[in-house]
């Protein structure tokens, strides 16, 4: 009968180190589980973050690739136009230099002047008081 009790005593023993180790283990388990969640809220957030960054960073990058567009598109009109007006000179001045006969002339005058026509104005050009004080 001793032996029965020794055995049953060993039984509640077994029994109450596996309940323990049961609760250690659904403690730990519980434990994994709250922290792997909190990781999860960590990484989605990190997530969003990264993804609102990286979209504010494309929207950069497209307003400068626009600017830049248009300062290109700026430029090559204002090249445009810039070899309007060297071809136009040049027409004027090349006109001015043989009706004076020298590319360093000194003052022009004012008839030379006012009869000169380019792509834009015609011949006669209305001159400024200013502009037919200094030529003549």
């Amino acid at each position: 009968m001793k032996d029965a009790v020794e055995k049953r005593e060993d039984v509640e023993t077994d029994i109450q180190e596996a309940m323990h180790d049961e609760a250690d283990a659904q403690k730990n388990y519980e434990e994994a589980m709250k922290d792997a969640v909190e990781k999860r809220e960590e990484v989605f957030k990190l997530s969003v973050e990264k993804e609102g960054s990286k979209a504010d960073t494309i929207t950069k990058l497209q307003v400068a690739c626009e600017l830049s567009e248009t300062k290109s598109d700026q430029l090559g009109t204002t090249q445009d136009k810039e070899q309007c007006i060297h071809v136009d000179c040049d027409h004027l001045l090349g006109h001015i230099e043989r009706h004076v006969a020298a590319p360093a002339a000194r003052p022009l005058q004012y008839p030379i002047i006012s009869n000169l026509s380019s792509d834009t104005v015609l011949a006669p050009r209305n001159l400024s008081v200013l502009s037919v004080m200094r030529l003549t």
